[in-house]
C-alpha cells in the first residue's frame, strides 16, 4: 500500500518524540507482563464447557480481531440516560434543564467522569444519572414588576485551522449554526473561537470559499477504534469512515501518523501512538 500523503495540521516529529514514545512503550509493555503473568493461573485452570465445542470435540476459536488497547471499551456508567450518538454532557443538560456542571459532578457519575475524562466527549451506549431539578424561590414585593435573568451556558467552539502544515491565519469565516449565522476572523495560529447553542450537534464553516461540516459531539472517547479514526481525519490523515473494527485503511493512516512523528512504524494504536495523537489533537 502506497503511503498516505501528509495532512494538514501535521509537522515532522523530533528526536524528544521518540525517546518519550519509547519510554511509554516500555512502561506498557512492564504492565502488560505484569497482566499476562497475574491471569496465567486462571487461564491454565479454565476448561471449555460443552457449549465451547466445535462439532467433533475441538474447542471453538474465540480469538478477538481488536487490538488489546480496545479490549476495555465498553460503555460506563449507571443512570437512566443512554448516551446516543451526538450527545456530550452539555447537550444532556440543556435537554434536561440543568447547569452541565451539575450532571457531571453528580456523585453517581464518578465512574462516568473517571473513564471518559472530558464531559465534551462521550461513548455512545454509556449511562449518566441525572439529579434531581431542585426550585429555586425568590422573594419580592406585591404589585410591582421584577425582572428575573436566565442564566445561559452556550458552549465554546474552538477550531485551530491549517492547510498543509500552514495555518489558514487572519482569514474571514462565517459558522452557519442553529439558524444562527457566527462570523469572526481566524488568528495569527489559525484558531477561530465561537459561542454555539448546547444543543448544536451539526454546523458549516465557510472560509476561503469552501464549506466544512462539523459534527459537534459525535468526537468518541480516544480509547474506541471510532475515536482513534476521528482524530486522526481531524489530523488531515486519511483513515476512513468505518465504525469498531481495524481495517488497512486505518492502518495505513497510523503508520503514516507513526512515521511522521518519530514512532516506531507498527500501524498498530500502542500507548505512545495515542499519547502523541491526543496531544497534537488538543493543540
Amino acid at each position: 500500500m502506497s503511503e498516505l500523503p501528509r495532512g494538514p495540521g501535521v509537522q515532522p516529529g523530533t528526536g524528544l518524540r521518540q525517546q518519550r514514545a519509547a519510554q511509554l512503550r516500555a512502561e506498557m509493555e512492564a504492565r502488560q507482563r505484569e497482566m499476562q503473568g497475574a491471569a496465567a493461573p486462571a487461564q491454565a485452570a479454565a476448561q471449555p464447557s460443552a457449549t465451547d465445542q466445535q462439532p467433533g470435540g475441538a474447542p471453538a476459536a474465540q480469538e478477538s480481531t481488536q487490538p488489546a488497547a480496545f479490549e476495555s471499551t465498553y460503555p460506563v456508567g449507571t443512570g437512566d440516560y443512554v448516551v446516543r450518538d451526538g450527545d456530550c454532557i452539555a447537550s444532556i443538560a440543556k435537554a434536561t434543564g440543568h447547569f452541565w456542571e451539575t450532571i457531571w459532578n453528580e456523585p453517581a457519575n464518578e465512574e462516568l467522569r473517571e473513564a471518559r475524562r472530558d464531559p465534551n466527549v462521550l461513548y455512545p451506549g454509556d449511562r449518566v444519572t441525572i439529579p434531581r431539578r431542585e426550585q429555586k424561590q425568590e422573594s419580592g414585593a406585591t404589585e410591582m414588576r421584577h425582572r428575573f435573568v436566565r442564566r445561559g451556558q452556550p458552549c465554546r467552539l474552538l477550531l485551530h485551522l491549517t492547510d498543509n502544515g500552514r495555518a489558514i491565519a487572519n482569514e474571514p469565516f462565517t459558522i452557519d449554526v442553529e439558524d444562527q449565522e457566527l462570523s469572526g476572523t481566524t488568528d495569527a495560529d489559525g484558531r477561530l473561537e465561537v459561542f454555539v447553542p448546547a444543543q448544536a450537534t451539526s454546523a458549516v464553516l465557510h472560509i476561503r470559499e469552501r464549506d466544512y461540516q462539523l459534527n459537534i459531539g459525535y468526537l468518541n472517547p480516544l480509547e474506541a477504534v471510532s475515536g482513534i479514526r476521528a482524530r486522526l481525519n481531524n489530523l488531515g490523515y486519511s483513515a476512513g469512515n468505518g465504525g469498531e473494527e481495524m481495517d488497512d485503511l486505518l492502518a495505513a493512516a497510523l503508520r503514516q501518523f507513526q512515521a511522521d512523528y518519530d514512532l516506531e512504524v507498527t500501524g498498530e494504536p500502542d500507548q505512545a501512538t495515542r499519547d502523541c495523537r491526543e496531544e497534537e489533537h488538543e493543540r
